[in-house]
């Protein structure tokens, strides 16, 4: 009966110096760790094409492949959609479809290295990139002007710059923050920095739509559709504060009508501590004044959003100190 094959030692893969063992290297990590070309033959290893390996019974992490493809790509960026997950952005509608790994070097390079699931760009000399769990991508802004470039909704493109300039309400969610937030300058620097690329005006457009605050890609989505549909934009995650003196904060509020929008995610029907929670919420700001209409995924089907939109646009017309709401 053949021995088992000996435990892989930690490596260190791309651009860290961390060691670790991964489920997917390269044949110069695996070499520099010491493993020998007889090892990397065992069966319980899988080629994934040239200088690749994969461990066969563990399902492959995406930042370990992209480290082994770092490691085989010195020079290389990671742009586009494999940029924005590893910096921790919304991907929503046609931006997150797919599972292409794109990658970048230098324009001095040779032609695009062939391989399976993977797409070669060109990069710029001057674009800005920064490293990131070990691995160089395309920073933030730079990412975001590229992923209007591919006829993405509009929608989609204001959640994603809704990302990128994510707040937190407390340290605790500070710390929580992915490295892929900044501040809407840095967002609007980056866009007026490539004037004359493709996607631009679809760059720029969703530009004038991106706000700080939002919680989630949906709440995003939610937003547009209302301001798109001609109603006065709400605020963002504001903090309320009710006459007991209780504080907190919700999705989308019209201050002057004292209307909210909250946006519920699967969690919301599925917890049922989450549940009874909304329940009390939406008791404490009735009884305060506030209407509170809820959505869920739903809402984004043409006939659900009209039906929404008719029922916030009579609550804000009936509540609003001048009979606003619309445009």
């Amino acid at each position: 009966m053949p021995r088992a094959p000996a435990p892989l030692p930690p490596m260190r893969c791309g651009l860290s110096d961390e060691e670790r063992t991964p489920t997917v290297f390269s044949t110069p990590a695996a070499q520099e760790a010491g493993v020998s070309a007889s090892r990397l033959r065992r069966g319980d290893l899988v080629s994934l094409g040239y200088g690749l390996w994969r461990l066969r019974e563990v399902e492959p992490a995406q930042l370990d492949l992209l480290r082994a493809l770092q490691d085989l790509h010195p020079e290389g960026v990671f742009t586009h959609a494999t940029a924005a997950r590893v910096l921790g952005l919304w991907l929503t509608g046609r931006l997150g479809a797919g599972a292409v790994i794109h990658l970048a070097e230098p324009r001095h390079h040779g032609g695009g290295t062939q391989r399976p699931g993977l797409r070669c760009h060109r990069l710029p000399p001057d674009a800005p990139v920064r490293v990131v769990d070990g691995v160089r991508v395309t920073t933030s802004p730079w990412t975001f002007v590229d992923l209007a470039k591919g006829g993405a909704h509009l929608d989609a493109l204001v959640a994603l710059g809704d990302s990128i300039v994510r707040v937190a309400h407390s340290e605790r969610r500070r710390r929580e923050l992915p490295p892929g937030v900044g501040t809407l300058v840095e967002l609007r620097e980056g866009v007026a920095s490539r004037p004359r690329v493709k996607g631009i005006r679809a760059a720029r457009e969703a530009l004038d739509l991106v706000r700080s605050g939002s919680g989630s890609p949906q709440e995003s989505r939610l937003r547009v559709a209302v301001v798109l549909a001609g109603v006065d934009e709400p605020e963002v995650n504001p903090r309320i504060v009710l006459s007991t003196g209780q504080w907190l904060r919700v999705d989308l509020a019209w201050l002057d009508a004292k209307v909210i929008v909250e946006y519920d995610g699967d969690q919301h029907r599925t917890d049922q501590r989450q549940w009874r929670e909304d329940v009390e919420r939406d008791a404490n700001l009735r009884a305060d004044g506030w209407e509170v209409i809820r959505v869920t995924a739903d809402v984004f089907r043409p006939a659900h959003l009209e039906t929404f939109l008719w029922q916030l646009r009579g609550h804000l017309a009936r509540r609003s100190p001048v009979g606003g709401g619309a445009r």
